[in-house]
């Protein structure tokens, strides 16, 4: 085994450096994670943004140039997929797998 931290020596282990050690560790790991849940917030917002101009500058164009300025409108993710785009479709995908990695990262 290695000697981390000055923690092991030989066969004797200074738990309390271990302790140590590890409890430096979990708060960098920690941080880590918080620093990519700012990341995702950010990406997340660029890929749906992308998705959603995407789709009005091709398959919903008709639809968009007919909506009044300023409008309010309200996306389903799933209907945004089904528009017939595949590179939207991979952005919604994208868009998913962001969600998801942020639930799993905020459940910990």
């Amino acid at each position: 085994m290695n000697d981390e931290g000055g923690a092991m020596k030989g066969n004797v282990i200074d738990i309390a450096r271990a302790r140590e050690a590890n409890a430096n560790s979990s708060e960098a790991y920690r941080k880590e994670l918080q620093d990519i849940l700012v990341m995702l917030d950010e990406f997340d917002i660029m890929v749906q943004s992308s998705a959603l101009n995407l789709a009005m500058t091709g398959p919903w164009k008709e639809w968009s140039d007919a909506q009044v300025v300023d409008s309010m409108v309200r996306f389903d993710p799933q209907a945004l997929g089904d528009c017939g785009d595949p590179y939207v479709k991979m952005l919604v995908d994208l868009y998913e797998g962001i969600l998801e990695l942020r639930l799993a990262i905020e459940g910990k």
